[in-house]
């Protein structure tokens, strides 16, 4: 992260010197801050289980001890090995070891395509792995603003972009962090329940709901029977 962060402040010609700084301090806080809510999390009732209040169910614990299960326990030849039903997996390896040079042999050909310069193979396979499971329209509110900020504003009134438009994108991270501190200790840790559009239309509709396109059937599963998975 470090890394990125350098990498990100020399596209955009800050001193390395004021990123470093800014990384050190944000890590120290960030430190004190994890470890006091950390702490403060351990002593709810049930937390990390499927009984605990406000949803504290640790979601992010529980999936990296399913991986450390799959790697450590089952075992990755059983998982992605000859026969198994995630080999096809193994495929991304040679993708990704090939199309960065498919991309680049484009841009050769063609230098002055604006098209292939847009192409970014590394966004591309991301964007396909952060948009799961999530439908599209979760993810419209985000076109629109990168059309807008990057397609537009940028074009059209640069110096304003270069100076407001980072910090704009900090703002509303930092909007989000403090929201989720008034909504959490304001409203949930209080049990105070407000009926709104803004909390009933997340579970209205097929976001709320199981699609119905297959109803298992006595006997049947999605994917091997219990026991018979190898």
């Amino acid at each position: 992260m470090f890394a990125s962060d350098q990498k990100l402040g020399h596209y955009a010609h800050i001193p390395p010197v004021h990123t470093f700084w800014a990384q050190i301090i944000a890590a120290f806080v960030a430190v004190l801050i994890q470890t006091a809510i950390f702490n403060f999390q351990l002593t709810f009732k049930g937390v990390c289980t499927e009984d605990a209040a406000w949803r504290m169910t640790c979601p992010g614990t529980n999936t990296f001890f399913t991986a450390a299960v799959f790697w450590g326990t089952v075992g990755p030849t059983r998982i992605f090995g000859p026969g198994s039903r995630y080999k096809l997996l193994l495929l991304g390896f040679p993708i990704g070891l090939v199309v960065p040079f498919i991309i680049w042999g484009l841009r050769k050909r063609w230098p002055r395509s604006g098209w292939l310069r847009k192409l970014h193979p590394v966004m591309i396979f991301t964007g396909g792995i952060v948009s799961c499971p999530y439908p599209v329209s979760m993810f419209l509110s985000f076109m629109y603003t990168n059309l807008f900020s990057w397609g537009w504003l940028r074009h059209r009134y640069p110096r304003f972009w270069e100076r407001y438009n980072f910090v704009l994108e900090a703002s509303f991270s930092v909007a989000i962090a403090i929201a989720a501190i008034i909504i959490f200790f304001g409203l949930q840790i209080t049990e105070v329940d407000i009926n709104w559009w803004g909390n009933t239309s997340p579970g209205a509709g097929q976001l709320g709901a199981p699609m119905g396109w297959k109803t298992l059937g006595d006997g049947e599963y999605f994917g091997p029977a219990p026991g018979t998975f190898v």
